[in-house]
């Protein structure tokens, strides 16, 4: 898929999400099943939650709030879990030493990680793995 496609499905996305409005949130996910695959939907999806998380934080709160009518293209604790996953991974942690999960979405990290762990997010990431995880040191 074109990055351009990508990009006004995305603006299509947040300008939807903006007028919060339920109704909505379906309709715009009927229209996403025009991307390729399951995954650009939830990219798209999880883009616009992390645009909202990083420049307006009453809609983000609003998606949180209904974070319900995402599912199943997406779960918001899977990708946070995922983000912080990534994010740690790729800067030499290893989950299960230095971080892990807890069945109740609490994000335990190891003394050595925790000084660091808010340098290796954007202000939008670090905004949604504040607000889906508790976090544990």
């Amino acid at each position: 898929m074109e990055t351009n496609d990508f990009q006004r499905s995305l603006d299509v996305v947040i300008c939807v999400l903006k007028e919060k409005d339920t109704t909505a949130i379906v309709k715009v996910k009927d229209f996403l099943y025009s991307l390729p695959s399951l995954k650009q939907i939830e990219r798209a999806l999880a883009s616009a939650v992390l645009y909202f998380a990083q420049h307006d934080q009453p809609v983000f709160d609003w998606i949180i709030a209904h974070q319900a009518m995402l599912n199943p293209e997406l779960d918001l604790f899977a990708f946070t879990r995922a983000l912080v996953r990534t994010r740690l991974c790729e800067k030499g942690w290893i989950q299960g030493r230095d971080f892990w999960f807890d069945l109740q979405n609490i994000l335990r990290m190891g003394p050595l990680l925790s000084p660091h762990f808010a340098d290796y997010f954007n202000q939008g990431e670090l905004r949604l793995v504040r607000t889906m995880l508790k976090i544990s040191a």
